[in-house]
């Protein structure tokens, strides 16, 4: 167990082992704690926020934070457990040093500064929150390259990336909700004056701010991947369009050919001297008379040119 008497003695911040249910409950002896959570604090894998406020002056927020997350990982989150007073912060063993760029050395500092533990809890959210902002950073080159990226050539591996770059801002998302949680949470637990101060400004304009930018690049996401959607719709509509335009042109042949293919013994044409010309003829006249009609309706360009050029050349019949 590690006391630190922060601002001349005026409150304390704990760090234990929140396995050791003897040594918590020996802390948290005149607070209304959930007896399940102490039991089962150091097991919690999850985000947890709970509160108790049944006694003014004894008021106790407490649960568990995700604090980093390596968005590729699904194992990869580091929880801390806190449970949090006007008297003093309890918390387990905090490793800080796992945020490798930013600088944590002035923590203690910044702590010895604040005048309440409330304030000191401030500061250790303001800490993980600079953490995310910085991977949210990362996601603006990576939006954009992949923007870029789809305007040149769209394919099943700018598409993964899309889908990848989604899930991760999902997963941000689902990690900066429970620091939103935080903020609502302190004030309903210990009143509305712990709004007041540059602390709680700080931390409540960097979760808007982390909020804003995930939302935002989700939405830009969701854009791109129907644009993608969009882009390989057309290009499957266009496939389509001219698999079915050959087969139509090949009609002809197919179909006289399998008529003249037949095997019966009573066929006049096999007689006829000049039967093989007055087949490729009859092919040709069919193949190019259907092609006209495919022209003609407008079958065979862009279609939405062609919807235009329709759509004109009514209008201007109507005058």
């Amino acid at each position: 167990m590690r006391r630190h008497n922060l601002n001349d003695g005026s409150w304390q911040w704990i760090e234990m082992d929140f396995g050791d249910r003897t040594a918590m409950e020996k802390q948290l002896v005149d607070y209304s704690v959930d007896k399940v959570w102490l039991e089962q604090a150091n097991q919690m894998d999850v985000n947890n926020l709970q509160m108790d406020t049944t006694y003014k002056g004894k008021e106790v927020l407490w649960g568990s934070l995700i604090y980093d997350h390596n968005l590729s990982d699904s194992d990869s989150e580091k929880i801390f457990h806190f449970c949090l007073t006007r008297n003093f912060l309890l918390t387990d063993y905090l490793k800080f040093e796992v945020f490798h760029s930013i600088n944590t050395s002035n923590t203690m500092t910044k702590m010895n500064h604040t005048h309440t533990p409330i304030e000191g809890f401030m500061v250790i959210i303001n800490i993980i929150l600079n953490n995310y902002l910085q991977k949210i950073d990362v996601f603006e080159k990576r939006i954009n390259d992949l923007l870029w990226r789809l305007e040149k050539k769209n394919n099943e591996a700018v598409l993964e990336q899309i889908m990848n770059c989604r899930h991760q801002l999902i997963v941000l998302k689902g990690l900066i909700l429970p620091l939103k949680e935080i903020e609502l949470g302190v004030p309903e637990a210990f009143g509305e004056e712990t709004k007041n101060g540059t602390i709680f400004y700080k931390m409540q304009q960097r979760i808007d701010r982390a909020y804003t930018l995930v939302s935002e690049y989700s939405i830009e996401i969701g854009n791109m991947a129907e644009l993608e959607s969009v882009k390989a719709d057309v290009r499957g509509n266009e496939i389509m369009k001219t698999l079915t335009i050959v087969t139509v042109l090949f009609t002809p042949l197919m179909a006289w050919s399998a008529l003249w293919g037949m095997n019966f013994t009573h066929m006049p044409e096999l007689d006829y001297k000049y039967g093989y010309l007055f087949a490729g003829l009859l092919i040709t006249v069919n193949t190019i008379a259907i092609y006209l009609f495919l022209l003609n309706k407008g079958w065979m360009g862009d279609l939405l040119n062609s919807a235009k050029k329709s759509k004109k050349k009514k209008s201007n019949s109507t005058y």
